[in-house]
């Protein structure tokens, strides 16, 4: 039996709602492994010939997957809902695939295990807004707008 280890997330799973979604469907592989113990015990004979993997579990596992490691990416991703950082990015709209993927591909190169949530707020006009529970960096063009006033009005002036 090996250990299964989890070395960074897969850039494809970026956000809580994801890792909980993983964890609900470790949850129902063992109960149902469970189950057929269960049955085969009381002289029922049933049997799970193999683990059917959703899209997103197929990111931890390239060829086989053992009911050990199932056991062991939970406790991992738990521990993952407790204890990495969140970065939230605010958008101006909503962005293409790629460019979620090329965002958290970049922060993962920092933190392995950071997990990214996104908010649109049209408000912002364009750029973007990074916030952790520490920091917040706004690079929204409202902001470089609103923070140049004196500037625009200057140039408004002179049209």
């Amino acid at each position: 039996m090996s250990e299964y280890k989890l070395k960074g997330l897969p850039k494809q799973i970026s956000n809580l709602a994801q890792i909980y979604q993983l964890i609900s469907f470790i949850d129902s592989a063992i109960s149902e492994k469970r189950s057929v113990e269960a049955a085969n015990k009381a002289g029922i004979k049933a049997k799970i010939t193999k683990i059917e993997l959703p899209e997103m579990m197929q990111y931890f596992f390239e060829d086989s997957i053992e009911w050990n490691h199932l056991s062991e990416l939970k406790k991992q991703l738990e521990g993952i809902i407790s204890s990495s950082p969140t970065v939230t990015l605010t958008l101006s709209g909503i962005p293409s695939n790629k460019f979620k993927t090329k965002m958290v591909s970049w922060l993962r190169t920092i933190n392995p295990f950071v997990l990214v949530e996104i908010i649109v707020d049209e408000s912002i006009i364009g750029g973007v807004i990074l916030k952790t529970d520490k920091k917040r960096i706004d690079l929204s063009i409202s902001s470089v707008l609103l923070g140049n006033k004196d500037s625009i009005k200057g140039i408004l002036n002179n049209v």
